[in-house]
C-alpha cells in the first residue's frame, strides 16, 4: 500500500466463525474502517497480510528456536497442538534445535495448509529448490524471486527483470 503510514496502521481481530473456528488478524490501511453498515472496508486495497492467531505462535515458535530457546518453542508448538488433539500428542520437550526446527516447519504445514504459505517456508529453510513439494516439482533457483511486471519496468526504466524471466 504506497504511501502508507504504517506506525498508523491497525491490526483487525476477525473471528472465523462457528465452534471450532479460528482468530483472524489483518493488518490494515490507516485510512481503513467499517461503512456505515459495520461492513469492514480496506480504502479499496486488497493487498493486506491476513495472520491467524495459530500463525503468530509459529513464528514466535521459529525466533524461539533459532534463539536457542528450543524448550520455549516447542512448549508453544504444544500449545497449539492441545487445541487439536484429544487427547493431546505435545511434541518431546527433549528435543534439538535441528529436531525442533523440522517440527516446527511440519506443523506450519499441518496448520497453514492452503493458506499460501508453503512457498516462502521453503525459500526461508532453504529447500525450495532441493526437493519436490506437494503436487509441485523441484524448481529452478532463479525462481525464489518472482518477476517483476512489466508495467513496472515500463514505468521505472532503472528497474531490470529478475533473471530467468
Amino acid at each position: 500500500m504506497a504511501g502508507t503510514d504504517w506506525a498508523q496502521a491497525m491490526v483487525a481481530p476477525v473471528w472465523s466463525g462457528g465452534q471450532s473456528g479460528n482468530w483472524n488478524y489483518l493488518l490494515l490501511d490507516p485510512h481503513s474502517g467499517t461503512d456505515e453498515a459495520g461492513t469492514l472496508k480496506t480504502a479499496g486495497y486488497n493487498d493486506f497480510a491476513h495472520f491467524r492467531l495459530a500463525e503468530i505462535y509459529l513464528i514466535k515458535a521459529e525466533a524461539l528456536n533459532e534463539q536457542g530457546q528450543t524448550a520455549a518453542a516447542i512448549g508453544l508448538v504444544n500449545t497449539l497442538r492441545a487445541r487439536v488433539f484429544s487427547p493431546p500428542k505435545p511434541l518431546s520437550t527433549g528435543l534439538s534445535q535441528a529436531e525442533a526446527r523440522t517440527a516446527i516447519f511440519n506443523e506450519r504445514l499441518f496448520e497453514l495448509t492452503s493458506e499460501a504459505k508453503r512457498r516462502q517456508d521453503l525459500i526461508r529453510a532453504g529447500q525450495y529448490t532441493q526437493r519436490a513439494w506437494f503436487n509441485k516439482p523441484t524448481r529452478e533457483p532463479f525462481r525464489i524471486l518472482m518477476p517483476i511486471p512489466q508495467t513496472q519496468i515500463d514505468t521505472n526504466p532503472l528497474l531490470t527483470q529478475n533473471a530467468g524471466y
